[in-house]
């Protein structure tokens, strides 16, 4: 969609994947006298609002978002950070430091599916808020339109309450769900153990 009062001269339907793409757009005002520009360079999105008589930049609104594909999450969250990560986490819930509401649900009935909708927030001192955003389409597994599984995460400054960073969700669940094995193992493995079974198949297709 575009956004509303806008009409867009040219319009992507989602943004570029990639850290290194790099993209710009312009959207003419058909209301209220202002326009709309668009910016994808490097990974940043930047969001930007133009008076109508100069059609300059002006910093009327500006919203800095670092888009990162599931290559890139794999390529930035090696499983070892990740693995820290978790512990810190695992450690901020039990000392309740951490919030971390019951996720929403809705469940929409599709022909012989059952479509779902999570939704996940969660706010950590020192490291901010974030959402993730989770579909669980179990059609999809029988049609091979996609995954069964996917998911937006959104990270949000704590002090602005801007997002600043959309990346994808799914590449970041099959990669907690290791990292969550992992600080348990490191918690709670003997000091002598030698072998570890791994049981499970993957992510969910």
């Amino acid at each position: 969609c575009r956004p509303k009062g806008f009409g867009a001269s040219r319009f992507h339907t989602r943004p570029p994947t990639g850290i290194l793409a790099s993209t710009s757009e312009e959207y003419t005002p058909t209301s209220n006298g202002a326009a709309l520009s668009l910016e994808y360079t490097e990974g940043r999105l930047l969001l930007s609002q133009h008076s109508a008589s100069s059609r300059r930049r002006a910093n009327v609104s500006t919203m800095p978002l670092t888009v990162l594909s599931g290559d890139d999450v794999r390529q930035l969250l090696p499983m070892t950070d990740a693995i820290d990560t978790a512990r810190n986490a695992f450690v901020a819930v039990a000392q309740r430091t951490a919030v971390c509401p019951t996720r929403a649900v809705a469940n929409v009935q599709a022909g012989e599916d059952t479509n779902t909708y999570l939704a996940m927030t969660a706010f950590v001192p020192g490291s901010g808020a974030a959402a993730k955003l989770v579909t669980v389409f179990p059609g999809n597994s029988r049609t091979g339109a996609a995954a069964a599984v996917n998911a937006l995460c959104v990270v949000f400054d704590d002090a602005t309450g801007l997002p600043v960073c959309a990346m994808d969700g799914t590449s970041v669940t099959a990669i907690r769900t290791g990292a969550g094995g992992g600080a348990a193992t490191d918690a709670l493995a003997r000091a002598d153990a030698a072998v570890v079974a791994v049981i499970g198949t993957g992510v969910q297709v």
